[in-house]
């Protein structure tokens, strides 16, 4: 909708991912888990990535990111727990308002992404397996449900596609420059945090150059952690 232009001139979005901890893991100690440990590069903001993935794919890499949050509740953990971004998106050389909601503490989850345009608006709703979307001048609503959606399968597909690509039958379908971009958006958003301003944020994650100082010591650590892990 948003490539064919259904919801005309787009002026904002908003993103939540919202799932108590305690639920992901029921036979486990959610305390002790990657997820809930610091030094285990655990957080919302690094762990609930994909709604930075899928923000900068719809809507374009920010340019700035401003953030609010930490570890806000009374769970047991070192790490923040819930965080709301203001992503700075470019669309059509405007800066295009992108919220995005992240927490560990809602029962039941919440997982939804709504976009507006001058034109209409379209809302999915993950748990629900719902997108719906209104149309401005018609004021037509249509529901659209995904009957026999399982899931377990994109599991599966991923599994698939990781161990061809490990034969060398195929080629990876996410650049590594994408998870470095996410990883960015979400140092620059606990920068953010600690510093109560507005973070800027280079259009060009793989260039060392253009990254800060405190970004580039942050993904270093990450990157060596991930190479004793493997």
């Amino acid at each position: 909708m948003i490539d064919e232009n259904e919801l005309g001139q787009l002026a904002g979005a908003s993103i939540v991912n919202g799932e108590y901890v305690p639920d992901w893991h029921p036979y486990e100690n959610y305390s002790t888990t990657h997820a809930a440990r610091r030094e285990f590069g655990g957080g919302c903001l690094k762990i609930q990535t994909h709604e930075l993935d899928y923000a900068s794919w719809l809507f374009g890499v920010p340019t700035r990111v401003f953030a609010v949050g930490g570890h806000l509740s009374r769970l047991e953990l070192d790490v923040d727990d819930s965080v709301s971004l203001l992503l700075a998106c470019q669309q059509d050389e405007r800066a295009l308002p992108v919220q995005i909601h992240l927490d560990y503490l809602q029962r039941p989850p919440q997982r939804t992404c709504e976009v507006i345009g001058d034109e209409g608006r379209v809302r999915y709703d993950y748990y629900a397996n719902v997108v719906e979307t209104y149309q401005t001048k018609t004021r037509v609503r249509n529901t659209h449900h995904f009957e026999g959606f399982d899931r377990n399968d994109m599991f599966l597909d991923e599994l698939r596609h990781f161990l061809a690509c490990l034969r060398g039958d195929e080629s990876s379908l996410i650049p590594l420059s994408e998870g470095i971009q996410s990883l960015r958006i979400a140092l620059a958003a606990e920068s953010s945090m600690k510093s109560g301003q507005a973070h800027e944020l280079s259009t060009q994650p793989t260039s060392a150059a253009l990254t800060p100082p405190s970004l580039q010591t942050d993904l270093q650590t990450s990157r060596h952690y991930q190479g004793s892990q493997a």
